[in-house]
């Protein structure tokens, strides 16, 4: 009867010691699954993440563009007002002096 208690005994440690091995196992199989899991989606968020930072970028890009062409355009306007302005100081400029010079030579 202590020989079968001692069986029954036996039998049960290497079936407890089974299944804490396969629910070992088990549990690094499910481990290795969530890491993969895991880091796919890791890697999407990171795509993700790239394809809007590349989205923000590129309209910053085309916002800056714009006004760089603004400003380009007014300071080409600016500085065409100041050419047409110096080309009209000159142009009284050398009335002035065509007026001189007649007034003290006569009339020529």
């Amino acid at each position: 009867m202590a020989k079968a208690a001692l069986d029954s005994i036996t039998k049960a440690e290497r079936q407890a010691e089974k299944i804490i091995l396969q629910a070992k196992e088990k549990a690094k199989r499910q481990a290795k699954k969530f890491q993969q899991l895991a880091t796919e989606k890791g890697n999407a968020i990171l795509r993700q993440g790239e394809k809007e930072v590349k989205e923000i970028q590129d309209y910053a890009k085309q916002i800056s563009e714009k006004e760089t062409n603004k400003i380009t355009a007014e300071g080409l306007r600016q500085a065409e007002k100041i050419r047409n302005l110096e080309e009209k100081k000159l142009d009284h400029a050398a009335q002035l002096i065509v007026r001189r010079i007649v007034k003290d030579n006569g009339n020529c």
